[in-house]
């Protein structure tokens, strides 16, 4: 795309289009210190994240598609706040984009979410606000609007922007439902839509399985699964045997194991500080120098975990595999999993 306003407008469709899994009301597993997960579609793109830090929680994940030719990095530290019959998430983090061909790099503020009737009454999960995006090395900014759900639904999933030039004039209009597409055409100073100028289509999502229990996409479905070449870090969270458990619909067999893991990692933290040790990241460090952008989360909420480089896809094996014989395919799920700094196991 040789736009630069329509290459932001992808950049943000990007964004976006994770919220269409947003809906699902299931608590999510809470990830053990050292936990990763890694994924290769079999071409160029490669995604590693790692749990960083359990108390608070905090995640550190990298991309990059050599065959697109963009980076993603981002540091996710949520917070949130329990208000009676809901919970309000305040989505601290850094995320940015880096485009390779033109040099452009990209950070992002989300909008807040709200899980309603978590104690009484059908649990639903509502996103609003504005998302914020900023094009650093042009100075052009996307600012999106979460519509908030009113009285019976009313607005409910609708967003709404401009891609402004670094002047501030609107150059792009993008519409849309986070749950399901977005859309962009070139708009006047004004914010309407130029005459016979058509909406592009950015981003659609896909129908969601029918009678999933779980309500997972496609391409989560992809991601539980390990269809990639050689086996997941031990660390790895398809290794977790709780998940598996779960998956397979054994739910007091999850349970049991939920309880085992996290007691292994009070065990290993109380030992950890018997020693005088401190936990160290694998895959992630410390940025002694922090560069923060004007607009994006302050280092007082998030702090400046960044890609070490260190990992490759075939890393040493003790990160790969045990003293057992080499997994693969499905073998792995739910087996020999090691987030830990002292396995005695």
């Amino acid at each position: 795309c040789e736009d630069e306003f329509e290459r932001m407008a992808w950049v943000a469709a990007f964004f976006v289009s994770p919220y269409a899994a947003n809906e699902r009301t299931y608590k999510p597993f809470n990830p053990i210190l050292g936990e990763t997960f890694e994924y290769y579609d079999g071409n160029a793109l490669f995604y590693l994240a790692e749990q960083v830090s359990h108390h608070p929680p905090v995640a550190a994940a990298h991309a990059e598609n050599k065959g697109s030719g963009w980076v993603y990095d981002i540091v996710s530290a949520p917070q949130s706040k329990f208000l009676g019959n809901s919970v309000e998430v305040y989505p601290h983090g850094r995320s940015r984009v880096r485009l390779e061909r033109t040099g452009e790099l990209f950070w992002l503020r989300p909008p807040n979410s709200k899980a309603h009737n978590v104690l009484v009454g059908r649990t639903w999960v509502d996103s609003y606000g504005e998302m914020v995006l900023k094009n650093v090395t042009t100075g052009s900014e996307c600012i999106m609007t979460f519509s908030p759900c009113g009285w019976f639904g009313a607005g409910r999933y609708d967003l709404k922007g401009y891609i402004s030039d670094k002047e501030g004039r609107k150059r792009l209009l993008l519409t849309g439902r986070w749950n399901q597409d977005t859309y962009c055409v070139a708009c006047n100073e004004e914010g309407e839509p130029l005459p016979e100028e058509e909406y592009k289509p950015l981003w659609i999502a896909k129908p969601l399985p029918a009678g999933d229990v779980y309500g997972f996409t496609e391409f989560a479905h992809e991601l539980n699964a390990w269809a990639q070449e050689g086996e997941p870090l031990l660390s790895d969270s398809r290794r977790r045997p709780d998940r598996e458990f779960l998956a397979r619909g054994l739910s007091a067999e999850a349970q049991s194991e939920k309880v085992r893991i996290e007691e292994k990692q009070r065990a290993e933290r109380k030992e950890r500080e018997g020693r005088g040790d401190k936990w160290t990241p694998r895959w992630f460090g410390w940025d002694s120098d922090p560069l923060v952008f004007d607009g994006e989360c302050a280092l007082e909420l998030v702090d400046p975990w960044m890609w070490n480089g260190s990992f490759r896809k075939k890393v040493s094996p003790e990160h790969r595999r045990d003293d057992a014989a080499s997994e693969g395919g499905d073998e792995v799920l739910g087996a020999s999993f090691c987030p830990w700094q002292y396995n005695d196991e």
